[in-house]
């Protein structure tokens, strides 16, 4: 792997580590603005999504995005 594809791969993981403390956090925030919370949930894994297909080591992590976005919303 590239240094570029690790450090890009560590930037979404600190990224999505703090997604998901902030989450855990806000649960009263998310019951009173549920609908927003979701598109907004799309819309970062979308890009997200579009970000791991120009990555060839991000593959793993957008998996595990992908369950803990299920588990956590």
């Amino acid at each position: 792997m590239k240094k570029c594809e690790i450090t890009v791969c560590w930037q979404l993981f600190v990224i999505f580590s703090n997604a998901i403390q902030i989450s855990k956090t806000n649960k009263l925030y998310r019951m009173i603005t549920k609908p927003q919370q979701c598109i907004c949930t799309l819309y970062t894994t979308i890009v997200l999504f579009m970000f791991a297909l120009q990555t060839t080591c991000c593959s793993v992590l957008f998996m595990l995005l992908i369950y803990f976005s299920a588990v956590h919303y």
